[in-house]
């Protein structure tokens, strides 16, 4: 079981790349395999008389009802006539949005009596082979087929630029985590944890995805000044947009400086303040929010602004050859119009438990702390991208944390006082 986890995530990668690529079916099939894996053991296990059960606590309604939206959300749009989606994509793609939760469940439920540390080991190791068989896969000349751009580097295995830059983060930030650990303790691993990071950082300069490179930034400032700590970072999270949207200039001002212009090669203030253009986008998800509200309650369904037709002037100036393609590039503008409250609710109330249960870890330096940081990365940047969203490789990574404070922990038996034991013993 341990071993599908492990591969999981790179086989999500090569689902992906055959999704791109080949067949959109077949793909979604072969990314759930290792999951759907995970839980015939488990059933298998049961059947045959397995004593391990998975004990879940109140944040796994939570977590279901959102999944069930955005199953819901592809079904109701195939319903309605998107353009190239079929019964058997939206069946491939359900399974891949439910299935990868409840094997982390069960993987989480059957190594609860191993050492805190394992797990998280486990999912560095398992995005680390993610890492290594994209550039295996980019040293035999495969390429992205889902989303590429000139003149960076395309990592094939990939939900895309943006899919690799925000995994890198996460992996560093993990990295700084344990540094953190060791410092001066530990050379020779402090050294090895080090080479690691500046490899990460050599392929985050590589792909370049400014707004990734941005919250890393503001995410090492948290971190280093402590700010990370504080239970408003939920909400500034939450409110990111309008605050983007509002010190637009301030950001402009900022990277153009010396420091930040090196490194993030371009920095036009057109480009900068509209942040690639996503800034109209946003503006029009916010519109909606304030003056139409249609489809509010339960959503529009898997790219419903191509039935509202909301999005479809900007698609015809920046896509006019598949406008139903277009989107709002922020996973949280995406879950409230394609789900409805009815799914984003329940994913707002999921981050915000789960910043609590893994800010308590962190404060407490427990070993699953570690995901702490990769946590309050994805609230940030799934504001402005939709690596989060649906089935993308950062609800994997989601689900996973989520799954880590679902499952109940088990309960230890209290030893009995020694003088009991005594009493019990004279009787």
């Amino acid at each position: 079981m341990t071993f599908l986890f492990v591969v999981s995530f790179s086989v999500y990668g090569i689902g992906n790349y055959i999704s791109a690529s080949k067949s959109p079916s077949m793909g979604y099939i072969i990314s759930a395999s290792p999951f759907l894996g995970i839980i015939v053991f488990y059933l298998l296990d049961v059947m045959y008389g397995g004593r391990v059960r998975v004990r879940l606590n109140n944040l796994y309604p939570y977590m279901l009802v959102y999944i069930l939206s955005g199953v819901w959300s592809l079904f109701y749009s195939l319903h309605r006539g998107l353009p190239d989606i079929t019964l058997f994509t939206v069946i491939g793609r359900s399974l891949l949005v439910a299935l990868p939760y409840h094997a982390f469940l069960i993987l989480y439920a059957y190594n609860q009596r191993r050492s805190e540390e394992f797990l998280p080991k486990m999912i560095f190791y398992s995005l680390t082979l993610l890492l290594f068989v994209n550039i295996l896969g980019y040293g035999a000349g495969l390429s992205n087929q889902g989303h590429n751009i000139e003149g960076r580097v395309n990592l094939p295995f990939f939900g895309g630029l943006y899919s690799a830059a925000s995994v890198l983060v996460v992996m560093s930030l993990m990295l700084i985590w344990r540094m953190r650990k060791v410092w001066w303790s530990n050379p020779v691993r402090m050294s090895g944890y080090t080479a690691f990071l500046l490899v990460n950082m050599l392929f985050l300069y590589l792909i370049n995805s400014r707004l990734t490179l941005m919250i890393f930034a503001a995410m090492l400032v948290l971190i280093f000044f402590g700010g990370i700590r504080s239970i408003a970072v939920y909400w500034v999270s939450f409110f990111m947009i309008p605050l983007l949207l509002n010190l637009s200039i301030l950001v402009y001002q900022v990277l153009s400086l010396p420091v930040f212009a090196s490194i993030m090669q371009r920095v036009d203030y057109e480009n900068v303040t509209s942040f690639s253009g996503r800034s109209f986008l946003w503006e029009i998800g916010l519109a909606w929010i304030v003056d139409d509200r249609r489809g509010l309650l339960f959503g529009n369904g898997f790219q419903g602004q191509y039935f509202l037709g909301i999005l479809r002037e900007i698609a015809m100036l920046w896509n006019p050859r598949t406008p139903d393609k277009m989107h709002f590039h922020s996973s949280s503008l995406e879950i409230l119009f394609n789900q409805g409250l009815f799914g984003f609710v329940p994913f707002a109330i999921v981050l915000f438990k789960l910043f609590k249960r893994y800010r308590e870890k962190y404060l407490k330096d427990r070993p699953a702390g570690i995901l702490f940081f990769g946590l309050v990365y994805l609230m940030f940047d799934l504001q402005v991208s939709s690596f989060v969203y649906l089935d993308g490789l950062g609800s994997l990574v989601l689900a996973l944390i989520a799954a880590g404070v679902t499952v109940k922990e088990p309960v230890v038996a209290s030893q009995p006082e020694p003088e009991l034991v005594e009493m019990n013993a004279l009787a």
